[in-house]
């Protein structure tokens, strides 16, 4: 930008204006009605000229301003308060698809002034009132406080306003000064400016800068003399167009809670230009959930002529939650816990009341929490668990089911660790292979989700993860590594219903058996009690055993069809109702050839490594229209010797090798 003197035509020096608070600050405060402003944009101008930019250049006469777009080029001559379209301005396109630079404008010429009509100002810029013109209200005593104030001090009072309805107030010295009908008091910046002498009321101004940049409010601050006097309110919304140029003004005098105000958030502040440090004058009033007004500020003090300050800032009375602010937001139904009276609320553990238990190991313990569906309930369950005097954060752990996932942020936030499940799954609990609510099994797996265990089996596990553990769970670990014992309770009904599995992972077979493969599961169907009465090593033992012995024999011929893919699995539904027994040839405990041709005849899932899985000592159980079937292995300790061989399913039945018969390829084993 360039200026002239219109009477003199005198020559100013060129301005580059790279920012809209620049030049915003330009236009109001250095250039003059006289002067003649020459405006020529260079290389990119577009991005930070904002509509109060654009408005600006428009009090200067520009009519086309508001075309500027990405890299084109505008040239203009133009005077202060010009009525819009009577500049003389070029504009300039860009001729291409791509963001490429416009072509240049070049003009030479002359014009003649005055340029044309001018316009009213006045409403362009926020009054600052000053002597006479300062309205002075109604009294008020010691502006409401119950005592006169000491010597050096002035009584004072702040009201931030209750929403849009009632108007915020500031009372210096027993008067009013800024209220409804005095002094334009109203939505956005109230301020009083007081000489830190004599405590007279020096300027008053009204800044809506919810309409209006904020550019007014930091020529006001940058206009104080030293040891001026701030009283400022801000009442409705007045965060919208406070840019950072008059936040950065308003801490340099002090203030230190600016930075953090947003939308429809009330404060008042007391300072002072040249203070050192954070005012101690200062309150935040957060608005509340989806915008609701937000409680308002009213304060009684007393002013001296050096308002205290510390170096520190000040820690003040009420804080924004944002992360619990966030969840509320997010999710509905927590009536309580995202009550607008207490979302803002930090949630912190409870120090250790008695500190003869401090180093007690009770406070190592760890707790694991399990949610149920009703989420009012969980919610109250963490913050019991917080309120425990002496918890230890860390040691508590959310196991959440992976279909509420905010469960998982509610641990979040109360600080616990929160671990995604994935629900305990039956191999076989797809439709058509399940559906016994009450039956759980034995099974030498391990679930690799959520699980309890004793800690010396957990350090096998650790010790051992390297090579027993790094696929997914599902995929299978080697158990063997671990020179232990062990096994877990399975429900034939899956406790989870499982989705699509995503990822490279999905695209394989397994992942498509597991995941996309319809799964009956225990909301699907009314639950029974599950029973655990024969679950005890011993007992189990038994029950297998006089299960089997009374079991009909599914005989070869039956099913043999199936395997070889001829045709559909048995139907077994009008057998009596006991259990079905299947027998499979085994030449050693590790065969599992013909086990896994039946796997894949009733449609159970069979594993990467070819290793069945929910087998219990080399016995594999399912669920099969309405029957319990055991498939028992010749090498297993559940095949009766005295068994006749032609129940049992072998090689014989194929009419060759396995590898030989089109329809089956021989497993790895």
């Amino acid at each position: 930008m360039h200026l002239f003197h219109s009477r003199y035509l005198s020559d100013s020096n060129d301005h580059v204006l790279d920012t809209d608070s620049a030049l915003l600050r330009f236009l109001k405060k250095e250039v003059q009605e006289e002067d003649i402003a020459l405006f020529a944009t260079y290389d990119e101008a577009a991005t930070g000229l904002r509509d109060s930019g654009r408005q600006w250049l428009g009090y200067f006469g520009s009519g086309l301003i508001s075309r500027l777009k990405y890299r084109e080029n505008f040239l203009m001559v133009g005077t202060k308060a010009l009525a819009e379209g009577n500049a003389i301005e070029y504009y300039m396109a860009s001729n291409g698809k791509e963001p490429s630079f416009a072509p240049p404008i070049e003009k030479a010429g002359c014009f003649a002034i005055p340029m044309g009509p001018k316009v009213n100002m006045e409403k362009a810029v926020s009054a600052v009132l000053t002597g006479k013109d300062i309205e002075k209200g109604n009294p008020l005593e010691n502006c409401g406080l119950p005592s006169p104030c000491g010597a050096d001090t002035v009584s004072a009072a702040v009201h931030t306003g209750q929403g849009n309805e009632v108007k915020p107030s500031i009372c210096i010295n027993g008067n009013i000064w800024m209220a409804d009908k005095v002094n334009d008091g109203g939505r956005g910046f109230n301020i009083a400016v007081l000489d830190p002498t004599t405590f007279e009321v020096i300027k008053v101004t009204h800044m809506d800068t919810y309409e209006t940049d904020s550019t007014d409010l930091e020529l006001l601050l940058d206009s104080l003399d030293e040891g001026d006097i701030v009283v400022a309110v801000v009442a409705d919304e007045a965060s919208r167009k406070l840019g950072t140029g008059a936040r950065d003004a308003l801490n340099k005098v002090g203030s230190a809670f600016i930075q953090n105000l947003r939308f429809r958030d009330v404060w008042y502040f007391v300072g002072q230009k040249g203070i050192q440090g954070f005012s101690r004058i200062e309150q935040l009033s957060y608005a509340g959930l989806n915008d609701q007004w937000p409680k308002p500020l009213l304060a009684k003090f007393c002013i001296p002529r050096t308002i205290p300050s510390s170096r520190i800032m000040i820690d003040p009375e009420s804080s924004r939650n944002e992360p619990r602010r966030q969840f509320c937001t997010k999710y509905e139904g927590y009536t309580e816990f995202c009550n607008p009276a207490y979302v803002d609320e930090h949630l912190k553990a409870i120090p250790i009341s008695n500190n003869e238990l401090a180093g007690n190991k009770i406070f190592e313990t760890p707790i694991i929490i399990v949610p149920g569906i009703n989420h009012n309930a969980f919610v109250n369950t963490l913050r019991t668990t917080l309120m425990q005097p002496g918890i230890n954060v860390q040691n508590v752990a959310v196991y959440w089911d992976e279909k509420i996932p905010e469960y998982g942020e509610l641990a979040t936030l109360f600080g616990f660790q929160s671990e995604k499940v994935e629900g305990s799954t039956s191999y076989a609990g797809f439709e058509n292979l399940s559906g016994n609510t009450s039956l759980v099994y034995r099974v030498q797996d391990f679930p690799g989700l959520a699980f309890l265990m004793r800690s010396p089996i957990l350090q096998k596990l650790v010790d051992s993860w390297s090579s027993c553990c790094q696929k997914r769970a599902w995929s299978g670990w080697d158990l063997d590594l671990l020179e232990v014992q062990l096994e877990m309770l399975v429900p034939d009904v899956s406790r989870v219903y499982r989705t699509p599995f995503f990822g490279g992972e999905g695209l394989s077979g397994l992942s498509r058996n597991l995941f996309l493969k319809p799964r009956k599961t225990y909301l699907d169907t009314k639950t029974q009690s599950l029973r655990l009465e024969y679950l005890i090593s011993n007992d189990y033992e038994n029950f297998l055993q006089n299960q089997i012995h009374n079991s009909i024999v599914l005989k070869p011929a039956q099913y043999v069809d199936c395997i070889k893919g001829d045709d559909q699995p048995p139907n077994i539904s009008n057998l009596a109702n006991v259990p079905i027994v299947i027998f499979y040839q085994q030449h050693d405990s590790k065969d599992y050839r013909l086990l896994l041709k039946i796997c894949h005849c009733f449609g159970l899932v069979i594993m990467e490594d070819g290793k069945p899985r929910n087998m219990h000592r080399g016995m594999l159980r399912f669920h099969y229209q309405n029957h319990d079937v055991f498939v028992v292995g010749t090498q297993t300790a559940y095949f009766d010797r005295l068994t006749s061989m032609s129940t049992v399913l072998s090689t014989a039945h194929f009419h060759g090798s396995l590898a030989a018969h089109p329809h089956i390829a021989v497993a790895k084993v």
